[in-house]
């Protein structure tokens, strides 16, 4: 690959890394920015919706508490009648409520005040129970039930006992139930109506259906809104459609769970971030989550309800929430064309930069080729760029010049002129420095060789009359050898009869060494037997010794013996006559002990002399085997040596037999020899001819120069 392709290919791979990073990373920024800005509109957003639906709950609320601040309310209670007790009559089997005519005056006023309230506000059912769990009015889509439709068992509702405590303008939210006369969801709010003494008769309480609630979260939005109960139910979702009316086939007497309407939240997503994002719902915190599904990341937005214990969240995918006046994959085109813009004008500027940098190279490359194939009359351009270009472009012309000096030195040299002088380029110049030393040493070289064909010349004459001197000595030499031949043998005769006697000798003395052996080994036999002898004596006095012990302990043992039958008085008259027996046999082992005892050890001390006695005589046969040894050994060696010199004197009569028969022969070579000298220093003649054709130096040692 060419140099402006390398470079330009990793100038781009640079620039492509550079500012596919730099993209990259302010495409992550811009991306992590948006996603911060639409999170924050998810929690604004998500911020209004629980205040619309607080909202929801405290107007509804605000109302209850409006409606029974109506003071017939109080007066309906405060009638005597009221407060004596609810009458009933029967009516086709059963009990229904009785009023007296100032009770329905008021309660139709109370009816007419409800009528009113249901037309203002989302309120489907109404009810005004006492104590006992009486219906005294109820009011169903603002129509008013009759008399003999009132229940007398409302104090089995959940939200019963709890309105009953109450304070003044406290509302109290039932969960959402089945409405047995609404037949769909609804919620149930309640107060109590308390009398000036303070008394709580009655409650009054609304229900208004889920389905406002659910209208709060909105239908089919791009992003997906929901609320969630602790049960992981969904009570309203902007993503699909939930029923609050009565299922059909049930009845309102049925009983009705939760979750046979209300979906689960696995209907939005079963994944482990998701379940996770749901925990921290139900836990009241208020965040933000992602979870990935289908290879889609959705961003979660959450916060808790101030009822219920519930939360509400918002769910956009990525592509969502990145949406806006501009798209994040248009900003990506854009970025993507800038970029293809910015690499074709680097790459324009990058091949014209090159063009200019790689055309001088590709001249010097061409005249560099040349002068590696030997050609130096190359042509280099008469001016050069003032870059680093032509900087090299002019070391390789100072290049060229000095080695045309060099070429020129060694084609002189080649012709046999050893005259001229190497001027060095620079203290560095190691071709100039091997030139230099080249024709110094052929200087030096050729000079010895003149001196040697002088040297030999002069020899060549010496040989030549040595040559004559050494043919009469040989003749002389001749004859001597002879003499010194027949004396030699004369010598041999005298030598073979020593080494005959001397082997007479050498084998006496091998038998007499061998009986010295032999009575050494006795020696040292009898020796280890008198040690064994010494160490049975030693071993005999021990015992001796142990016995005599034996003996004396035994002695003090009778002598006890007799004092125990001295104190038995004639008791131990017995005993006493057998204790001095035993001591008296005591006694006498103890006496034959110490005789035996002196009687070993003298035999002991004589064994011991006889050791001594016997380890001299040892002594003494050792050092005669060892002078007899050290006899045989010399006769042995005396005997080799006359051997040997046998040996050498016939090796000397072969010599000298050999050394006439040479002298013979230089006669002849001295004569021949004569003959050679003098070619040879007809042929030196001719050398000193042909080294005239050289031209040297008058010295051998030449300076080395430098420019």
């Amino acid at each position: 690959m060419k140099i402006k392709y390398k470079f330009l290919t990793a100038f781009l791979g640079l620039l492509c890394l550079t500012l596919g990073g730099s993209v990259l990373i302010e495409f992550k920024i811009t991306e992590n920015a948006i996603i911060a800005n639409a999170l924050r509109t998810m929690e604004n957003d998500l911020r209004q919706k629980e205040s619309q639906l607080k909202v929801f709950h405290d107007k509804a609320k605000s109302d209850l508490v409006l409606t029974v601040q109506y003071p017939v309310f109080k007066e309906y209670f405060d009638l005597p009648e009221t407060r004596a007790g609810n009458r009933y009559e029967e009516q086709d089997g059963n009990q229904v409520i009785q009023f007296t005519e100032a009770q329905r005056a008021l309660k139709n006023k109370l009816d007419a005040w409800i009528m009113y309230i249901q037309s203002r506000f989302p309120v489907v059912e109404t009810c005004l129970i006492d104590r006992t769990g009486q219906e005294h009015s109820r009011l169903t889509l603002r129509e008013i039930a009759p008399d003999d439709d009132f229940s007398s068992e409302e104090n089995e509702a959940p939200f019963f006992e709890p309105s009953f405590n109450l304070k003044n303008e406290e509302v109290h939210i039932a969960y959402p139930y089945m409405s047995a006369d609404y037949k769909k969801w609804v919620f149930a709010y309640t107060t109590p109506i308390i009398l000036d003494d303070g008394s709580k008769p009655a409650f009054f309480h609304f229900e208004i259906p889920v389905a406002f609630f659910q209208e709060i979260i909105g239908h089919d939005t791009p992003e997906r809104t929901f609320v969630l109960d602790p049960e992981n139910r969904i009570i309203a979702d902007s993503h699909q459609d939930i029923s609050i009316d009565l299922n059909p086939g049930t009845t309102v007497d049925d009983e009705h769970k939760i979750e046979d309407y209300f979906p689960s939240v696995d209907s939005i997503s079963k994944n482990s971030d998701f379940r996770n994002i749901l925990v921290d719902m139900k836990s009241g915190k208020i965040g933000k989550g992602t979870y990935s599904e289908n290879g889609i990341t959705y961003y979660v937005v959450y916060q808790p309800l101030p009822t219920f214990g519930w939360s509400v969240a918002q769910i956009k995918p990525y592509e969502m929430l990145l949406e806006g006046s501009v798209s994040l994959s248009e900003l990506k085109i854009a970025i993507l064309l800038m970029l293809l813009g910015m690499l074709v004008v680097a790459t324009l500027v990058i091949l014209w930069i090159s063009q200019k940098i790689t055309q001088p190279l590709v001249q010097l490359t061409t005249v560099l080729e040349q002068v590696s194939t030997g050609k130096l009359d190359v042509v280099l351009p008469a001016e050069f760029p003032k870059d680093e270009v032509g900087q090299l472009l002019g070391a390789t012309k100072k290049m060229l010049e000095s080695l045309k000096i060099k070429v020129k030195l060694a084609e002189t040299i080649s012709h046999g002129d050893f005259s001229s002088e190497a001027l060095l380029s620079s203290p560095q110049d190691v071709l100039g420095k091997a030139l230099q030393t080249m024709n110094v040493n052929l200087n030096s070289t050729m000079h010895e060789v003149i001196d040697i064909a002088e040297t030999i010349a002069e020899l060549s004459r010496t040989v030549a009359e040595d040559s004559q001197r050494l043919s009469m000595g040989a003749t002389e030499q001749a004859s001597a050898v002879k003499e010194i031949g027949a004396s030699s043998t004369t010598i041999l005769h005298q030598i073979q009869q020593n080494s005959e006697n001397l082997n007479w000798a050498n084998q006496l003395g091998v038998s007499v060494r061998k009986a010295a052996d032999r009575g050494d080994a006795s020696m040292r036999t009898m020796i280890h037997s008198m040690d064994e002898i010494d160490q049975a004596s030693s071993n005999i006095s021990q015992i001796i010794r142990v016995i005599d012990e034996i003996s004396f302990h035994t002695n003090i043992l009778a002598l006890n013996a007799a004092v125990e039958a001295a104190r038995a008085g004639r008791f131990g008259k017995g005993f006493a006559v057998v204790a001095d027996e035993v001591r008296d046999l005591a006694g006498r082992s103890a006496q034959a002990a110490r005789e035996s005892t002196n009687l070993i050890d003298d035999s002991n001390k004589k064994v011991r002399q006889g050791i001594e006695i016997v380890q001299e005589t040892a002594k003494s046969l050792e050092e005669i085997v060892q002078g007899v040894s050290k006899m045989s050994d010399l006769m042995a060696e005396v005997s080799v040596a006359s051997k040997e010199q046998a040996a050498g004197v016939k090796q000397i009569n072969l010599g000298l037999n050999q050394i006439e028969h040479t002298t013979s022969n230089n006669s002849v070579i001295v004569e021949e020899s004569a003959a050679a000298a003098a070619d040879l220093d007809e042929s030196v003649h001719q050398l000193k001819q042909i080294l005239t054709r050289f031209r040297l130096k008058q010295s051998s040692h030449a300076l080395i120069k430098g420019v």
